[in-house]
């Protein structure tokens, strides 16, 4: 099964599409001027329940009241299976009307429905998502060594309380590890006779590919964005970096670079997607121009990026040190 997400983002909206086998399944739509209410955490109070639907309505202040399934209830009298959610055959034995509850927001309000909510609440961080109420210690599935996963989960639980429940993101891997990771699928990507020859695929990477990934870590005017096919595994690749310069009156400018997609996903538009965004990404952060490097002997390439609407402008030259 063929699963891909469409991301389409400029300075007021952004959205986001889910396509299976060609076909839509959800779209996700966000304005600045309105933005959404997932992730939200609400004291609410349980306004209905429905035995018949094994459901609740609570009310947390908004227009409509929101959704609230058994399944998504914590029930502490169930919950031996820590991160797993514990199911129920009689939502009254949960919940009451009048009570007061703790939910968090996992869908958006859509025509005349209101939010779904949940119980399990989550609260993430760059390496580390909290779960008030569940158990042990948990590790992305991502992070796929098992040293590393061992390491990480041995290094939480030595400084944690009993109550607490972190989820280990895959950026807490060891810079090694996470560097490594990401580095070694992009370099695989480069399998055209110029990368081959450019690059060094190799195990373990060469030093300088990981003294690299922490330099565009720590710039903040540097992206390197990758697209992941439905397995997560990475098909596709850019850098984008934002520029100030003194030229054309001050003008801030984006270079577009490192374009990759691997062979057997090319004519998927898979590359399109990726240029449009990093230009959306570029006009919404005020870049008057747009530049893109490639080399001269990419014909095809070159092909691709005008139908894009580049135009050839600049001579490129180059020393090697």
């Amino acid at each position: 099964m063929s699963t891909e997400i469409l991301v389409n983002a400029s300075t007021h909206e952004a959205r986001a599409a889910v396509v299976e086998n060609g076909v839509l399944q959800e779209v996700f739509l966000e304005r600045a001027s309105r933005r959404g209410l997932i992730s939200n955490i609400y004291k609410g109070r349980v306004s209905r329940v429905l035995p018949g639907m094994q459901a609740a309505f609570i009310e947390i202040g908004m227009e409509r009241t929101a959704f609230l399934h058994a399944s998504d209830i914590f029930d502490a009298r169930h919950a031996e299976t820590g991160i797993e959610t514990p199911r129920t055959e009689n939502i009254r034995a949960l919940v009451a009307e009048g009570n007061e509850i703790l939910v968090q927001v996992v869908k958006d309000p859509l025509g005349t429905k209101g939010a779904r909510l949940t119980t399990y609440i989550t609260l993430p961080s760059r390496y580390l998502v909290y779960m008030p109420k569940g158990h042990g210690v948990g590790v992305s599935a991502r992070i796929e060594n098992e040293g590393e996963r061992e390491r990480l989960r041995a290094a939480v639980q030595a400084g944690m309380p009993d109550h607490v429940t972190p989820l280990l993101k895959i950026a807490a891997a060891a810079p090694d590890t996470f560097y490594g990771m990401i580095a070694q699928r992009k370099l695989e990507l480069a399998d055209d006779p110029l990368g081959s020859a450019r690059e060094r695929i190799e195990d373990p990477l060469p030093l300088p590919y990981f003294r690299a990934f922490d330099a565009l870590d720590h710039d903040p005017n540097i992206q390197l964005v990758v697209a992941e096919d439905g397995d997560g595994a990475v098909v596709g690749c850019l850098q984008l970096c934002i520029l100030p310069g003194l030229s054309s009156q001050g003008a801030q400018r984006a270079l577009i670079e490192d374009v990759r997609v691997a062979s057997h996903c090319r004519s998927r538009g898979i590359g399109e997607q990726l240029v449009q965004w990093a230009l959306a990404e570029a006009r919404a952060k005020g870049c008057k121009l747009v530049e893109l490097l490639t080399h001269h002997s990419r014909v095809d390439a070159q092909r691709f990026y005008e139908r894009l609407g580049f135009a050839r402008s600049h001579v490129g030259m180059t020393i090697r040190f």
